[in-house]
């Protein structure tokens, strides 16, 4: 299924990428500079393994 995606759907892409681009403003990309959804994440999955590692039952 994914090399479907990727012989088939991203060359088609290319048609509507061309157009775009010629008619958007260059402008640079800005990204904060910490991933704060990550970051949550990632606390959040550790205080679960914390908490399961402790005794925490679930279900």
């Amino acid at each position: 299924m994914g090399s479907t995606v990727l012989f088939v759907a991203a060359p088609m892409s290319f048609l509507f990428s061309r157009r775009v681009a010629s008619t958007a403003e260059r402008e640079p990309l800005v990204l904060p500079r910490a991933p704060v959804a990550g970051i949550v994440a990632l606390v959040v999955l550790v205080a679960l393994k914390l908490a399961l590692t402790q005794g925490l039952a679930l279900g």
